[in-house]
């Protein structure tokens, strides 16, 4: 009885479980030649929004 009911309960809760969903963004750099990098950000939308992340590069970097 007391394994039923443990099983029940656990059943039962499992139903009502819930989170939020998982958005990360994404961060690729390829070296193409010495010194020479591609970027690839990809950033999370929420409702339409963009979510507020931006990489951060040194100054001494150039698009």
């Amino acid at each position: 009885m007391r394994v039923t009911l443990c099983v029940l309960a656990s059943i039962l809760m499992a139903l009502c479980a819930a989170a939020h969903e998982v958005r990360p963004a994404y961060l690729e750099i390829t070296e193409t030649a010495h010194g020479e990098y591609d970027v690839i950000w990809k950033q999370p939308v929420l409702d339409g929004r963009r979510l507020k992340l931006d990489p951060v590069f040194p100054g001494n970097c150039a698009r």
